[in-house]
C-alpha cells in the first residue's frame, strides 16, 4: 500500500465556511468549549492499494505532541491529545465528526481511495496565541496506521513526493529504548526547532 497525506493552511473555524469543517460545531459546544478558539487544518489523505485482491482497508490517524527535546515520549501523559481533539470529513455520504478513523470495503487492486478531512484543535486561539497556531496546534504531529481485513498492517510506503510537512522524530518506547518515526508535522518549522528532522 501506498499512502499521502497533505496539509492545507489552517484558519479559525469561525472563518471557514465549509459545511464539512462545522460539522463538529454542536461536539465542541457540548464539551462547553469556545466556537471562536477552534482552529481547523484541512487533511487530505490518499491511499493506494497495491494488493492483487479486493481488500478492506482500515485507515486510522493517532495524534501527538513533539516536546522541546524533539522525542515523542509515549510514557508522558502531556505528548497524547485529549479526546477533544477530533477530525471532520465525509463518511457514507454523510458529514462526520469522530476519530480520525475510515474504513474502505472492498477495495479494487490498483485503485486509490481518498479522504478529506479537518483537523480540529479546540482552545487554541488565546490571548497569549492569537492565531492557535504557536503554542496549541504547532506542536502536533499525526501519525497514520493502517489495517488490512482488520488486521494490522505496517508494511505502506509514504508517497513523499505528493506529501507535504513531512519529519523524522525520536521516539521514547515504553521500554526506554529510542526509534525514530515519520510523522505529519502541522507545522514542520516548529518539529525541526524542537529537534526532528525533515
Amino acid at each position: 500500500m501506498q499512502l499521502s497525506l497533505t496539509i492545507g493552511q489552517p484558519e479559525p473555524l469561525s472563518s471557514t465556511t465549509d459545511s464539512v469543517a462545522q460539522s463538529c460545531d454542536s461536539d465542541i459546544e457540548g464539551q462547553n468549549m469556545t466556537l471562536n478558539q477552534v482552529v481547523v487544518y484541512p487533511v487530505d489523505f490518499s491511499e493506494t492499494l497495491l494488493s492483487s485482491v479486493a481488500t478492506n482497508v482500515d485507515l486510522a490517524i493517532s495524534e501527538y505532541f513533539v516536546n522541546s527535546a524533539g522525542n515523542e515520549n509515549f510514557n508522558a501523559g502531556v505528548n497524547s491529545l485529549d479526546p477533544g481533539y477530533s477530525f471532520a470529513g465525509i463518511v457514507g455520504g454523510q458529514d462526520y465528526c469522530g476519530d480520525g478513523q475510515i474504513d474502505w470495503q472492498d477495495q479494487t487492486p490498483e485503485t486509490t481511495e481518498t479522504w478529506d478531512a479537518y483537523l480540529i484543535v479546540p482552545d487554541a486561539i488565546t490571548p497569549d496565541d492569537p492565531t492557535g497556531l504557536n503554542q496549541t496546534a504547532g506542536p502536533i504531529l499525526i501519525s497514520p496506521a493502517l489495517s488490512v481485513d482488520s488486521v494490522f498492517d505496517n508494511n505502506y510506503d509514504i508517497d513523499t513526493a505528493d506529501s507535504t510537512n513531512l519529519v523524522t522524530c525520536d521516539v521514547t518506547n515504553a521500554d526506554g529504548s529510542e526509534t525514530s518515526g515519520t510523522y505529519i508535522a502541522m507545522d514542520p518549522t516548529y518539529a525541526v526547532a524542537s529537534g526532528c528532522k525533515e
